[in-house]
């Protein structure tokens, strides 16, 4: 057999030793990421990042904005009940409005009268006899460092509740920080986002508006 025909014959069938090589090749193959290739996926994983968060930060506020919004609203129509039921306010009529929360007594003092809860306020259910729930309020949503039979109202951004009655019956509410709001037996606020005493009203939520 010539030289040309053996050399044809065996490109044909092909020697063992080339397959065997290449298996090995294939094992010795690395499989990963390379340094490149990690790093971009560390920049659109960071880039995504940046774009989610802001997102839900701002739906997690406006949640409690919603949240709070109910909440003082429900305050205030709770309390104007309250008037209607007795013909008069739980902690005396006369002089200037009161006041209770941030900006005046603790508003457990009121709370408790209007959940129909013994205690601070409410002794013996002495401004409540009837014992009428007026407003229900969430466990989650009372301070826990006051005892369980009472404590103030917390807002979604563990600040108290603001309320203003209009204990001098002249038919307006002279509100802390916001003057006179006309037309208001009961008004209820929160700070919002501000921290405890916040100026910033922009960031209040407020059961008149």
């Amino acid at each position: 057999m010539s030289e040309n025909a053996m050399m044809t014959l065996s490109d044909h069938i092909g020697y063992p030793g080339k397959k065997v090589k290449r298996q090995e090749e294939k094992m010795n193959k690395r499989y990963g990421f390379t340094l490149v290739e990690l790093l971009v996926v560390i920049a659109i994983i960071a880039i995504l990042m940046a774009i989610t968060v802001p997102v839900i930060s701002s739906a997690i506020d406006s949640a409690r904005r919603a949240q709070a919004q109910t909440e003082v609203r429900s305050i205030a129509t709770a309390s104007v009940a309250y008037l209607n039921e007795y013909a008069r306010f739980p902690h005396g009529s006369g002089g200037s409005d009161q006041s209770y929360g941030e900006v005046g007594r603790q508003n457990e003092e009121l709370i408790n009268v209007l959940r129909a809860v013994p205690g601070t306020g409410n002794p013996n259910h002495q401004n409540n006899p009837r014992r009428i729930v007026f407003l229900e309020v969430s466990d989650r949503s009372l301070d826990t460092e006051t005892p369980a039979t009472g404590g103030n109202f917390m807002d979604p951004w563990d600040n108290q509740y603001n309320i203003t009655l209009d204990t001098d019956f002249d038919g307006d509410c002279n509100v802390p920080m916001y003057g006179l709001v006309e037309n208001r037996r009961a008004v209820a606020w929160s700070f919002g986002k501000e921290t405890a005493g916040g100026s910033d009203t922009n960031k209040h939520v407020r059961s008149w508006d």
